[in-house]
């Protein structure tokens, strides 16, 4: 690509000063009031404070926003750090952002190069980077991946949301980032912090610093004309989408269903929470001349309350059910769980006796889902593989695991020994799913050891079914004819059964 000085045919003061206008990226608030872009970032920002259990300001929001009487709503936010304990976004986006639950295999066609990047996989932990990524691709619908050197020299990955970046797009084609806008605020004790960087600005040839107040400076806060020429012939990065963007770059309308219904089980909680105080208990009313009432008594069953003539003391029983509450809270759940293949019993955990088929009927739209983000996922590793290796990459090959269906443990091993009849499944790959830490040495030894204690059993109980002789003349007596007639078989000699059986086996 070209530079953005080139593509927008101007200068880099005026640049800047355009990217600054359009974002809301200086401290003018007058310029970030109603500002599309600041707006998208704060929807994502409030998005990630749902996903990471920070909702606290977001559910005192929607209460001023809601109510109208002061003194309620002050009530209402009592309840709040008592009623969060429902994340309806992270319950779906870990369901169903499951791709790399377990490791993915990733292989190249030349040897050496998939050497290589094994041990870069291993030092960037890339897929511990990789799960997160993918949770915070299907939340937000866009990530950034980039790429910088860290403190110990050695390049890193790190991962970048949307209320961080700015992406902007080609003169030509308004779906296409040529260059970047991040937040990279100073990490200093200086009193200068204004005239520092706060953002930086990326295309395929240089890197603007810009600072607090939207000017183009260097790294030590003095005013440029002239930003540096980063000389790596592309932005260091990788912009990923969950789905390919439409109407504009960066679009935070994906998941807006997730957060609403987030909110309003917070919502729903709370006011079930009000109920329980208020309208939990049956309150005592006294009626008719107070005046004369003595103060400071309590009513008990050994002392009844005194009460003057024409004074009366009735019962009023406020407790309400709060089962309203709950199933509007249950309606809407089961109604955004649906969209991404969830049951409510699948979203609770409920315990249900359905057959596999029907189990499997109800997670299809999951599969699905998991579908769509496998072929998007080989497209954005084969770009963390540029990253990674500095180099194009085309022919990479990414085996993901796939996902296996509930079972109890007398189902899982009935199903590998059929599935191993036909060549679909081994014992070795079933000890590996059980135990992802062993190798395949490891789950091939671990079986054998197996079968070894099981063979020394095996000849233990033929010793006591077996004659002490063998009789050619009478091969058809039962076992519990042959153990009757064995004197040695009654107290075989186990060690060196064992010790025999183990020497075949060393043999064979």
């Amino acid at each position: 690509m070209t530079a953005l000085v080139d593509l927008y045919k101007t200068d880099h003061a005026a640049l800047v000063a355009y990217v600054v206008k359009t974002y809301g990226l200086s401290g003018d608030l007058s310029a970030q009031h109603h500002n599309p872009h600041r707006m998208r970032r704060e929807t994502i920002a409030r998005r990630l404070r749902l996903y990471r259990d920070q909702s606290r300001i977001d559910v005192e929001g929607e209460i001023d926003r809601i109510y109208d009487n002061a003194e309620y709503k002050a009530k209402l936010k009592r309840h709040v750090p008592v009623a969060l304990e429902q994340n309806v976004t992270r319950r779906i986006i870990d369901e169903i952002a499951s791709l790399y639950d377990r490791p993915a295999l990733r292989m190249f066609s030349d040897p050496a190069l998939t050497q290589r990047f094994r041990a870069e996989e291993k030092r960037l932990r890339l897929h511990e980077l990789k799960q997160e990524e993918h949770r915070l691709l299907t939340l937000c619908n866009e990530i950034l991946e980039w790429q910088f050197t860290g403190v110990d020299k050695k390049p890193k990955l790190r991962l970048i949301t949307p209320d961080r970046f700015d992406a902007i797009g080609h003169p030509d084609d308004a779906l296409v980032a040529a260059g970047l806008v991040i937040d990279m605020p100073p990490t200093t004790i200086a009193t200068n912090r204004s005239s520092l960087p706060h953002y930086e600005m990326w295309d395929d040839t240089y890197r603007y610093l810009i600072n607090a107040n939207g000017v183009m400076v260097d790294r030590s806060g003095m005013i440029v004309p002239v930003p540096e020429e980063h000389g790596l012939g592309r932005i260091p990065c990788a912009l990923l989408h969950r789905r390919e963007p439409t109407t504009c770059i960066l679009d935070a309308s994906h998941g807006a269903d997730i957060e609403s219904c987030h909110l309003g089980v917070a919502l729903l909680n709370v006011m079930t929470m009000r109920l329980a105080k208020s309208q939990g208990e049956r309150q005592q009313v006294l009626a008719g001349n107070l005046a004369q009432v003595a103060s400071g008594q309590s009513m008990d069953g050994e002392r009844p309350i005194v009460l003057p003539p024409e004074t009366q003391l009735s019962m009023l029983e406020s407790k309400t059910s709060p089962e309203h509450y709950l199933a509007i809270k249950r309606d809407k759940i089961t109604s955004v769980a649906q969209t991404y293949g969830m049951s409510y019993e699948q979203f609770s955990n409920a315990e249900t006796a359905d057959s596999g088929k029907l189990y499997e009927l109800r997670r299809e739209k999951l599969k699905e889902i998991r579908n769509e983000s496998r072929r998007r996922s080989v497209m954005h590793e084969a770009e963390t593989a540029e990253l990674i290796l500095g180099v194009p990459v085309v022919d990479m090959r990414v085996d993901y695991q796939e996902m296996s269906m509930p079972q109890d443990a007398s189902e899982k091993v009935s199903l590998m020994r059929e599935k191993s009849k036909l060549g679909l499944d081994s014992p070795v790959r079933f000890v590996m799913r059980e135990d992802p830490d062993k190798t395949r040495e490891q789950a091939i030894a671990e079986i054998m050891e197996n079968q070894r204690d099981y063979a020394i059993v095996i000849e233990m109980v033929r010793a006591l079914n077996m004659p002490a002789d063998a009789d050619a003349e009478n091969p058809g007596r039962s076992p519990q004819e042959n153990g009757a007639d064995n004197k040695k078989g009654r107290d075989p000699d186990y060690a060196s059964i064992a010790a025999d059986v183990l020497k075949e086996l060393d043999a064979a």
